[in-house]
């Protein structure tokens, strides 16, 4: 049977690939690298393992997998092409160069892009004319590989560009405040970057129990900082940005890709994904619950790394499952949730609707099957900040106080 993998959202506001030692997946990407490989556990399933990126790139049908071949392509001249001889035909001269881009795709630049694989096991360059042409490749060269096997080298997956996303993501938030007679927060890069280096974090943080194999993940995200600030406001004076008077974050959290998971009826698979909701809602209250006791940043800090290692220890424990028909939801898809997840929420929304906040920067990070978006808003202030003018009177924001210059230093 196959289960469709539903969306996930875990959202909060603010006022103020399955994991193994990574010398086993490099070892498997490398001697693969190049390689046709089909799934002989499950349906035939053919991956191509890309000796440029080490990722595997899933085929599908005939046209699809004309598609990404073609796009995994490399010009190469007449010249250098014709070392590599085709198929029953001999070297002209030494091996070497063919050796050299064993399981690599060439696009002949001057004969009319024609597609051409390098077969790893011979090193003949085999013609991909048409879609059929490319399907026949897979049949003929195609390597079996077990399930587990495969789950060692990292799958690839579509991704939309992330700077379109967090713009458009501003723009569907700017219409909410329209719609509510607010005007539009004015985008600010600096304040972006910002935002999108805290969802980066995070990112990094879900490799450790996150990926597309595991029949149950436990995404995180929290506002607490671990790297570069442990709030919102400290995150942007740590990077020099102190014009503000008043601001916000918003972080969500939310499927991006489309797949599904192939089990056994009446399994441990289908038994294990039925109860996975319920483990993640549990797991986010209980973690929201204990930070919401914990005082103090340190007190706050220490029941997010307990919750990381927490969420480690279960994901070691669950099964593994294949992904099979990826598809990305697509930017306007993943937007527009995004932003609507937001809205459904009443701390988010307060926000978004805050007539105070006058700019903002949005920052999208990618994990496996998920989006993380942080939105950080901000009250511009004209004078009283760090390395500011003083207001008028000699004021500054605490703990600045106003120099001989009227600049508000520390």
């Amino acid at each position: 049977m196959k289960h469709m993998l539903k969306n996930i959202f875990y959202i909060c506001a603010l006022v103020f690939v399955l994991l193994v030692p990574a010398s086993a997946g490099a070892v498997l990407s490398s001697r693969l690298a190049g390689r046709i490989v089909l799934q002989v556990e499950s349906h035939g399933e053919a991956w191509y393992v890309s000796p440029a990126s080490s990722l595997r790139y899933y085929l599908g049908r005939p046209d699809d997998a004309f598609r990404i071949m073609r796009a995994q392509g490399i010009g190469i001249k007449d010249s250098d092409l014709t070392k590599i001889p085709e198929e029953n035909c001999d070297f002209a001269q030494g091996r070497d160069f063919a050796n050299k881009h064993k399981g690599k795709i060439f696009l002949a630049v001057e004969d009319k892009g024609k597609a051409w694989y390098v077969n790893p096991s011979d090193l003949h360059r085999y013609y991909l004319g048409r879609p059929q042409d490319a399907f026949a490749i897979l049949k003929r060269f195609g390597l079996g590989i077990s399930n587990a096997d495969l789950m060692l080298i990292p799958a690839y997956s579509p991704e939309p560009e992330l700077t379109s996303l967090e713009k458009r993501i501003n723009e569907l938030v700017n219409r909410e405040r329209s719609k509510n007679g607010l005007k539009p927060l004015v985008y600010s890069d600096a304040i972006a970057a910002v935002a999108r280096e805290h969802s980066r974090n995070l990112s990094v943080e879900n490799k450790a129990f996150t990926s597309l194999e595991k029949i149950c993940d436990l995404p995180i995200i929290h506002h607490e900082g671990l790297d570069f600030g442990f709030s919102h406001s400290e995150r942007l004076h740590n990077r020099n940005v102190y014009d503000f008077s008043r601001s916000g974050e918003n972080i969500a959290l939310i499927a991006r890709l489309d797949y599904s998971v192939e089990y056994f009826p009446g399994g441990s698979e289908e038994k294990e994904m039925a109860a996975c909701q319920e483990k993640r809602d549990k797991a986010e209250a209980d973690f929201k619950s204990a930070l919401e006791r914990a005082e103090g940043e340190t007190k706050k800090t220490a029941v997010v790394k307990s919750e990381i290692e927490s969420r480690k220890s279960f994901f070691q424990l669950s099964g593994t499952a294949s992904p099979i028909n990826i598809n990305n939801y697509g930017e306007e898809q993943i937007a527009e949730e995004m932003v609507a997840s937001w809205m459904n929420s009443p701390g988010h929304r307060s926000n978004i609707l805050n007539a105070e906040y006058d700019s903002g920067g949005i920052g999208v990070a990618y994990i496996d099957a998920y989006a993380i978006a942080t939105q950080v808003f901000a009250a511009k202030a004209e004078c009283g900040f760090k390395n500011g003018p003083c207001c008028g009177g000699g004021g500054c924001y605490k703990p600045m106080t106003c120099d001989f210059e009227n600049i508000c230093k520390e």
